[in-house]
């Protein structure tokens, strides 16, 4: 062993990721209640449950394959409580188990390392929306990188890079720009200049974004495109989006992916490897300009941190050489990698005690002190609510549903409404109000293996009492 460089043939920054993984699955069984019970997871685990059907939104049908360890759950007859937490550890485990393909399949120690980093540089909120297909598309595109320099037998080396290629496109529309990086990438590194499959797999990309435009027509993926093209028309005002400021707010979490950005650049710089130079400058840096035209006006911290990995990714690519290196600079980047990932997963578990779990504590105090009531169903006006309920209300009613019948198994839910919206709908006795976009439900629709509901009329709450 030559310390702080290699283990049984691996590099410490590869035993490094692997850990900080594990690290990952433990906090995502551990936080499974807040990561779950929290925006679109909630949507995407209350169907599952209700439905006991695996789902899909804006045609990214890779994200339904997480989903399926839940499923066989559900059909075994595991309790509610297990099928969240395994619902919550199944994300992170696809992780694991394609971190394992790119290092012990493919024999790939840059894409590894690379793969660990995409997935904590510039994450701390995202970590609890384990649902992001934006993860899922990271994961396959690196899948796609480890088989593209891999020298395992022809047949499987095809078989993985058109498999792991379309499971990324169909993750995330965001594949599209880091598959053609990492086809650039590989085009660069191994002067492989006269290969056509690749460019027919760049020009094939394009095609499909073309396509995958089209088919989006009306959906919120269109809506991102007319984000991106209004903002784009207004470039002058880069420094004035809220998407800049979001970045230029947040030196502790984005320290690290430019200090790595830089670190890279200079090493190629050194090397006199300027294609590859040119590529890691000009490929992160338009990805960014694209994500913040896209979320110009800004978003919650989550979807704002998930917006820009992916330029992070192209970063992690473009610097996993840095991890699998020799002598000093080997040992000086095991030491980036062993701070950084100590920091990530501290900062990853403080968002959970700090801003998730209040949240669910605020739920358990008022599902305590209605359980021994005849009431079920209940609503506040969003604005009166305390702010702790305030921070994901569009969630509250599956969130309280789910929550109450874990703990007490008795179903509770909580509706929190716009002044502006009209509750007539809760004056009926089968009503169930789901969201402010899908309010107007029965609940027939409820499946009576996990929740149950006498018919009543809804009541109004005064969330301030149970401060």
């Amino acid at each position: 062993m030559s310390f702080g460089l290699t283990y049984k043939g691996k590099s410490i920054g590869v035993w490094l990721s692997g850990a900080a993984l594990l690290v990952c699955l433990i906090l995502s069984w551990v936080f499974a209640p807040e990561r779950v019970l929290n925006t679109d997871n909630s949507a995407f685990f209350f169907n599952l449950v209700n439905t006991e059907q695996v789902s899909v939104a804006e045609k990214r049908y890779s994200a339904e394959l997480p989903q399926y360890p839940a499923y066989v759950a559900i059909k075994f007859g595991a309790s509610l409580n297990t099928v969240l937490h395994i619902f919550s550890i199944s994300y992170t485990f696809l992780y694991l188990v394609i971190f394992g393909l790119i290092l012990f399949l493919c024999k790939h120690q840059e894409a590894a390392v690379a793969l660990a980093l995409s997935l904590l540089l510039g994450v701390f909120h995202s970590f609890y929306h384990p649902v992001t297909e934006t993860h899922q598309a990271i994961a396959w595109t690196l899948l796609c990188y480890a088989f593209l320099g891999s020298t395992i037998k022809p047949l499987v080396k095809s078989i993985g890079i058109v498999l792991s290629f379309f499971l990324a496109l169909f993750a995330h529309p965001a594949a599209v720009f880091m598959l053609a990086f990492v086809l650039v990438w590989e085009v660069v590194s191994k002067q492989k200049f006269k290969s056509w499959w690749h460019y027919v797999a760049f020009i094939g990309l394009l095609v499909f974004a073309v396509l995958r435009s089209k088919m989006n027509a009306g959906n919120y993926d269109a809506t991102q495109y007319e984000n991106l093209f209004q903002a784009l028309r207004n470039l002058q005002q880069f420094f004035h989006w809220n998407s800049v400021g979001f970045i230029t707010d947040r030196p502790v979490l984005y320290t690290w992916p430019l200090l790595l950005w830089m670190a890279a650049l200079l090493a190629l710089a050194i090397r006199q490897q300027w294609l590859k130079l040119g590529l890691l400058l000009l490929g992160p840096l338009a990805i960014l300009i694209i994500a913040a035209a896209t979320f110009s006006h800004g978003d919650s911290q989550m979807m704002m941190e998930k917006a820009y990995m992916p330029a992070w990714t192209m970063i992690a690519i473009g610097s996993s050489f840095l991890f699998v290196s020799e002598g000093s600079l080997g040992l000086v980047a095991s030491l980036f990698l062993l701070l950084f990932f100590a920091a990530a997963l501290i900062h990853i578990n403080m968002a959970g005690n700090m801003q998730f779990k209040p949240r669910l504590q605020a739920m358990d105090k008022v599902i305590e002190a209605l359980k021994a009531r005849k009431q079920q169903k209940f609503w506040c006006l969003q604005p009166t609510a305390p702010a702790v309920w305030r921070s994901n209300w569009w969630a509250t009613a599956n969130d309280m549903l789910v929550r109450s019948t874990i703990t007490t198994n008795k179903s509770l839910t909580i509706y929190l409404a716009l002044p502006e919206e009209h509750l007539e709908h809760a004056k009926d006795s089968h009503a169930f109000l789901y969201t402010n976009w899908w309010r107007d439900r029965d609940i027939q629709i409820l499946n009576k293996r996990f929740f149950s509901f006498e018919p009543q009329a809804y009541d109004s709450i005064n969330l301030n009492d149970y401060e």
